[in-house]
């Protein structure tokens, strides 16, 4: 069974800034080639962005949501890998 604070910690999960406005920036490293999924869910569950499943090399990965047409409020970014499953992280947008 994974556990997601092992996970967090394997994978170097990361969103910054956090608080954020405008962009936000989400960091890891895959330690093995597979595929991904970058979401981010508001409070209620609903999709604000999606990032189709993709291949991404091992190593170093970074994305930059640009996130003008959101609401300030908090919010959940979630990454799945196949190696760690989903590992979640609390944001929070301020205007």
């Amino acid at each position: 069974e994974n556990n997601p604070a092992i996970a967090e910690q394997s994978i170097g999960f990361q969103t910054l800034p956090n608080p954020f406005s405008g962009e936000l920036t989400i960091a890891f490293d895959l330690p093995e080639s597979g595929k991904t999924k970058l979401v981010l869910l508001d409070l209620t569950g609903q999709f604000q962005f999606f990032e189709k499943e993709s291949w991404l090399e091992r190593g170093c990965q970074k994305v930059v949501w640009n996130t003008e047409d959101l609401s300030a409020g908090s919010y959940f970014v979630g990454l799945k890998t196949a190696e760690n499953g989903w590992v979640w992280r609390k944001v929070v947008l301020v205007r």
